[in-house]
C-alpha cells in the first residue's frame, strides 16, 4: 500500500512541476485534464499499466519547433492524430522493423542528451532550485535505484530550498515577487489549426520522438511492472489524449518511465495518478501553486532519465550495429531534432549498404 501511495505521489509531483514547464511555453493546464481522462479510460480499457503524463521531451520539442502558441498546439494536435492512427492499424511494429532497432535506439540516446541539456538550462535559470534538484535526484537514484524516491526527493527538496530563498528575498526587497507565468489561456479555447512548413516539420519530429518514446518508455514501464506493454494500444490512447488536449489549448502528454510501475499494484496506482491529476487540473490548482513550485524542480528527473535510463542502454544498442550511423543519429537527434537524427541514420545506413 505504501508503494502505491508513494508511486502515485511521485508521479503527481513530477506532473505538477512539468505542467508548470508546459505553461511557460503557452500550454494551458485546465484542458490538459482531458488528456488524463482519456488516458485513464484508455489504459483501463486496454488492460495496460502505462499511464500518460506530461512529458518534458515532448514539451521541449513542440515548444522549440513552434514559434508561437498556435504553431505549438497545431504540432501537438496533428502528431497526436497521426500517432492514434498508427496505433489503430498496428503500424508501430512495422515502422520499428523498417527503421531498425539500432537507429531508434540512437534517436532515444539523442533525446537523453536533450534532457541533460534541459537540466543544465534549468540550473542556469535558477541555481538553487535546479542545482539542488539535480544533485539530490542523482544521489537518491544512485543510492536507491528507485524512481519513486528520486522524484519525491528532487522535487520536494528543491522546492523547499527555493521557497526559503524566495522568502528571504521578499524580506530584503518587499517588491520582489515570485515567478510569474502567463495564465491568460486557462479558459479552454478552440485551436485554429495552422499549417506551415515549420509546423509539418514539428509534426514529423514529434511523431518520431513519440514512436521512439512509446516503444522505449512503454516497454521499460512494462518490464518494471512485470506486465508486457502493447505499444500500439498505448499509442492509441496517448495519441487521442494529445489530440483532445491540444484542440482546447492543453499540453502534450506522452508515455513515461513511470514511478507507478514500482508499486505493488501498478495498474491501480497509474489509474489513481491520472484520475487525481485530472481533478487537480480541473480544479485549477496548478495556476494557484505556481508561485510555490519552481519549474526547475524537475532538473533532477531530467538528469536521471537522460543519464541513467535513456542514454546508456540506447547508445550501447545503437553503437552495436554501426558506430558511424549511431554517431550521426545520436548527435543530430540531440543538436537538431529527433526526426532529422532518425532520417539521417536511415539514409546513412542505406548509403553504407
Amino acid at each position: 500500500m505504501l508503494q502505491n501511495i508513494l508511486g502515485a505521489l511521485a508521479q503527481l509531483l513530477d506532473a505538477a512541476s512539468e505542467m508548470i514547464l508546459a505553461m511557460s511555453y503557452g500550454f494551458a493546464a485546465f484542458p490538459t485534464a482531458l488528456a488524463f481522462l482519456v488516458g485513464t479510460v484508455g489504459m483501463l480499457a486496454f488492460g495496460q499499466v502505462n499511464p500518460v503524463s506530461i512529458q518534458a521531451e515532448s514539451i521541449i520539442t513542440a515548444g522549440t519547433l513552434g514559434k508561437d502558441r498556435q504553431e505549438r498546439l497545431s504540432i501537438v494536435l496533428l502528431s497526436g492524430a497521426v500517432m492514434a492512427v498508427l496505433g489503430c492499424f498496428g503500424i508501430l511494429g512495422r515502422l520499428v522493423a523498417l527503421i531498425g532497432e539500432q537507429i531508434l535506439a540512437g534517436m532515444m540516446a539523442g533525446v537523453g542528451i536533450l534532457l541533460v541539456r534541459a537540466g543544465v538550462d534549468f540550473i542556469k535559470a535558477d541555481a538553487v532550485a535546479g542545482g539542488i534538484s539535480a544533485v539530490s535526484g542523482v544521489l537518491v537514484y544512485l543510492l536507491t535505484q528507485n524512481l519513486i524516491y528520486t522524484v519525491c526527493a528532487c522535487v520536494l527538496l528543491s522546492t523547499a530550498a527555493w521557497n526559503v530563498v524566495q522568502a528571504k528575498k521578499r524580506r530584503k526587497s518587499p517588491g520582489a515577487g515570485p515567478q510569474t507565468i502567463d495564465t491568460s489561456h486557462e479558459k479552454p479555447e478552440r485551436l485554429r489549426l495552422k499549417l506551415s512548413p515549420r509546423v509539418l516539420k514539428g509534426v514529423l519530429a514529434m511523431c518520431t520522438l513519440q514512436i521512439g518514446s512509446n516503444i522505449a518508455y512503454a516497454t521499460a514501464t512494462g518490464v518494471l511492472a512485470g506486465r508486457p506493454a502493447n505499444v500500439d494500444w498505448v499509442t492509441i490512447y496517448c495519441g487521442l489524449g494529445n489530440t483532445v488536449s491540444a484542440f482546447w489549448g492543453g499540453s502534450p502528454v506522452g508515455t513515461i518511465i513511470s514511478a507507478t510501475a514500482a508499486a505493488t499494484d501498478p495498474a491501480l496506482c497509474a489509474a489513481v495518478f491520472m484520475a487525481v491529476m485530472a481533478v487537480i487540473l480541473l480544479a485549477r490548482i496548478i495556476p494557484k501553486i505556481i508561485r510555490y513550485i519552481p519549474s526547475q524542480a524537475m532538473a533532477g528527473l531530467t538528469f536521471v532519465v537522460g543519464v541513467f535510463l535513456l542514454f546508456p542502454d540506447n547508445a550501447k544498442t545503437a553503437f552495436g550495429a554501426n558506430p558511424l550511423v549511431a554517431s550521426a543519429t545520436i548527435l543530430l537527434s540531440a543538436t537538431v531534432d529527433p526526426f532529422v537524427g532518425m532520417a539521417a541514420g536511415v539514409l546513412l545506413r542505406y548509403l553504407l549498404g
